[in-house]
């Protein structure tokens, strides 16, 4: 198999086994999004934020996919060269010939669950990736913060952690859920399982690259850690993605200083990738493209919809996304005039670590982007699991991050003598 990461470039090996790991992870939410109905575009509610994944969309105005050519296809109207944010890499590396490596350094996070509801339906005919013929049924589960947790994102949790500790036994992982509910309720453990167990990539070699957990038990460890590793200062931060559920998904990677890489999501070998490039130039204010969630608990929409005012940009005629991903993703993808502003409703604790972390890497690694908090600095991810330290988020192009991050002190200023 063929790899776009040079072997001679800093974690080259790393980047190899995590983009496995989160190719052979996206199976599991294929499989599970094979059994729910798809809604057509028509029908879709915009004030319903599980509504605007439930079909399939081009994510960006410059990456198309299609099932005949596993590449990516351009539209009619593809951007200039000046303009595209893709360069095509060259495959390099082989999937059989690993690259030695150092282990670089791991912790979980914990999250009570609570199973909401059971929406079990008679299993369906497989999907063409599932791996396996008996489907599981359909659970939803509830943390106590009302977001919603499904077995996909248990199964892949469990397979991303397996494959990431097995490899670098010395790093921390820090995941966002934790098996209490498996472990409270057999029968839900037995349908994760049977994700987790039925669930390999088409490639042999690659495959064989991947570590995986045994039985049950060692399933629900893995999902909450896999165990605790040396104590250093590297950490790998697992979060399920948003899917394109009819056709092949999208998947971004990047290393600090390497730019960042869009590919399409296969069932095996890693497909080819392209190099995001953004590019560099002016950006007029009233041309901004908010990319936002209106169905967001977290933030406060309105404040966005203060600063399109300010600048005669056009609110809600953006990008709206309820994933946190997602609209990074949007953002990486999309054009220099895209800009996001997360203002956090003062009822609302200090946001999770995975929500953002990785992300905003790919997001600076794809062209002349800044990302900060409200006041300015950087996002501080050494807190731990929870962003104390950050209040908010700004990204943008850094040619408008300074007028923006103005204007927004102007806002806080009035805000506060109100």
């Amino acid at each position: 198999m063929t790899v776009n990461t040079p072997t001679h470039l800093p974690y080259a090996h790393e980047l190899l086994i995590a983009q496995l790991a989160v190719q052979r992870a996206a199976l599991v939410t294929k499989r599970v999004a094979a059994t729910i109905p798809q809604q057509p575009p028509s029908h879709a509610d915009p004030t319903n934020p599980s509504s605007s994944s439930s079909y399939s969309a081009p994510i960006s105005q410059f990456f198309h996919t299609t099932p005949e050519t596993g590449y990516f296809t351009a539209p009619d109207n593809n951007p200039s060269p000046s303009t595209s944010p893709t360069t095509t890499t060259s495959p390099i590396t082989t999937c059989t010939s690993p690259i030695a490596f150092s282990p670089p350094t791991l912790t979980p996070a914990s999250t009570n669950l609570s199973i909401l509801s059971d929406l079990s339906e008679p299993d369906p005919a497989p999907a063409p990736c599932s791996g396996k013929p008996d489907l599981p049924r359909r659970f939803s589960l509830a943390k106590p913060d009302k977001t919603p947790v499904t077995v996909a994102d248990l199964a892949a949790q469990a397979l991303l952690v397996a494959a990431l500790h097995a490899a670098f036994p010395r790093d921390a992982i820090l995941g966002e859920e934790d098996a209490s509910a498996l472990r409270a309720d057999p029968l839900l453990a037995r349908r994760v399982w049977e994700l987790v167990d039925g669930t390999r990539l088409d490639d042999d070699g690659c495959e064989a690259l991947l570590a995986r957990p045994g039985d049950v038990d060692e399933m629900m460890r893995v999902i909450e850690g896999g165990g605790r590793g040396g104590g250093m200062d590297e950490w790998w931060c697992a979060e399920e993605k948003v899917h394109d559920a009819a056709g092949e998904g999208l998947m971004l990677s990047a290393v600090r200083g390497q730019g960042a890489v869009v590919r399409p999501l296969g069932t095996g070998t890693l497909r080819e990738g392209r190099r995001v490039e953004r590019g560099r130039g002016k950006v007029e204010l009233r041309d901004v493209h908010f990319v936002d969630s209106q169905n967001s608990p977290a933030t406060l929409t309105e404040k966005v919809r203060e600063l399109a005012g300010r600048i005669g940009a056009a609110y809600p005629g953006g990008t709206q996304m309820y994933s946190s991903h997602m609209r990074y993703a949007a953002m990486v993808l999309g054009g220099r005039e895209y800009v996001q502003l997360r203002w956090p409703k003062p009822t609302k604790g200090p946001w999770s670590i995975w929500d953002h972390a990785g992300s905003q890497l790919i997001y600076t690694e794809s062209g002349a982007g800044k990302v900060t908090d409200l006041a300015g600095n950087p996002v501080d991810f050494t807190t731990g699991n929870k962003l104390s330290k950050s209040w908010g988020v700004i990204t943008a192009d850094e040619s408008i991050h300074g007028k923006i991050l103005e204007l927004v002190n102007e806002m806080r200023a009035a805000e506060a003598s109100a």
